[in-house]
């Protein structure tokens, strides 16, 4: 490659280009600047580096400042793609409507948040995710495929194959790392699929590369393989505990702020340091099937998650103690209470629950007056209906509990 490698704004000329392109996340700039217009050189904001090859190379991004500084004559300037907001930190969020919401509404707002661009060509439907205070691309952690392309947009998709193109050469093929080494006067991108006869598996994909241009032209190294996943993804995961996904794997104590009309639980988490949002209106798993509570504000519950979800939080159990202002049990036959013969039979069964006392007191009185109806014992009927009908008003509830014997 004989063309020059140029940094805008200013027109800075770069000695040495490194570029790291994973398959999954954003790609990386490493320059080395000419040490005569250092004075000029950016040092922070969005810049535009040009390769100017037979094809000329666009790639957009903005200065890191952690990753810049000078030793000497020589300053190296890091530059990620896109806005580099993405390991910025954003506030936790819940997001949830029962008319429901899409993957694109919670990645927008996100990447907005911390100055990205995200394109969003199939989201997926659903009606509650939970975003925790950390970095913002935990929004995407449950994504297969996400990446920024050299334009700077975020593409939430999987990578399309492209075959290498008839300039850059295999130099050469490690079968065993299944690292390919290349050269040529293009940028080899997550994706490419080469093809060539002294590769006697076949064609492989290139999953993340490393490539370096000067002024003596271009030279890449790509780790290969053939499912679509990123190898240098895959060696961070066993150390980064934040790339496990495991956030969301573990069960939280959340305080009960109110409860809905239609029964979810609006929640606040007792610990603020773990980052996650306020008010989530969540359903309540009682582990009775049929059963619902009004539970009393301020008592504690367990938040959990379906399968690590953040899409899918609910409440799994309650605090220990602490009974529920009401409780109810339904059934669509029947309600059978504790290990007695007592139970509600909705279809209309011999068995039933006992009647508190002053319920009783007015059985045994309407059958009285049903008795006395006879004109040979009415006087003496009527006595014992009216002393029943004056006993201690009825205000007991309509059943009590009972003991089996």
């Amino acid at each position: 490659m004989s063309g020059e490698l140029v940094l805008q704004p200013g027109n800075i000329r770069v000695v040495t280009a490194r570029v790291l392109h994973p398959y999954r996340g954003l790609w990386l700039l490493d320059l080395e600047l000419d040490p005569d217009v250092l004075s000029s050189a950016p040092t922070s904001g969005p810049v535009t580096l040009t390769i100017n090859s037979d094809t000329p190379i666009t790639l957009k991004g903005t200065i890191d400042p952690r990753g810049s500084g000078g030793f000497v004559e020589f300053y190296h300037l890091r530059v990620l793609a896109g806005g580099a907001g993405w390991d910025q930190s954003v506030l936790p969020r819940d997001y949830q409507a029962d008319a429901g919401l899409t993957t694109r509404d919670v990645y927008t707002t996100t990447a907005t948040e911390v100055g990205e661009v995200v394109n969003v060509p199939s989201p997926s439907p659903v009606t509650h995710f939970v975003r925790t205070a950390g970095p913002a691309s935990r929004v995407l952690e449950g994504e297969p495929s996400w990446y920024v392309d050299t334009s700077g947009i975020t593409q939430v998709a999987a990578r399309s194959a492209v075959p290498l193109d008839g300039v850059t050469q295999l130099l050469r093929w490690d079968p065993t790392e299944q690292v390919a080494e290349l050269t040529g006067d293009t940028l080899i991108v997550p994706g490419t699929v080469i093809s060539d006869p002294r590769i006697p598996s076949g064609p492989v994909t290139v999953r993340d590369v490393e490539q370096t241009f000067d002024a003596s032209g271009s030279h890449a190294i790509a780790w290969c393989g053939v499912q679509p996943v990123s190898q240098l993804m895959n060696d961070l995961r066993s150390a980064v505990v934040e790339l496990a996904g495991t956030k969301f794997l573990g069960s939280f104590l959340y305080q009960v702020v109110r409860q809905n009309v239609d029964g979810r639980l609006q929640l606040q988490p007792v610990d603020k340091a773990l980052g996650l949002p306020d008010a989530l209106p969540v359903d309540a798993w009682s582990g009775l099937s049929g059963a619902s509570a009004k539970l009393k504000l301020g008592s504690y519950v367990e938040l959990g998650f379906f399968a690590g979800d953040p899409r899918a939080p609910f409440v799994r159990s309650y605090q220990p103690g602490v009974l529920p202002l009401e409780e109810t049990l339904d059934a669509t036959t029947a309600v059978h209470l504790g290990p007695s013969a007592a139970s509600i039979d909705l279809a209309g069964g011999a068995d039933s629950l006992v009647l508190a006392t002053p319920y009783q007191a007015l059985l045994v009185a309407l059958h009285a007056f049903a008795t006395g109806l006879n004109p040979t014992t009415l006087a003496g009927q009527s006595a014992t209906l009216a002393a029943a009908l004056t006993a201690p008003p009825i205000n007991a509830p309509a059943t009590q509990r009972t003991k089996a014997t």
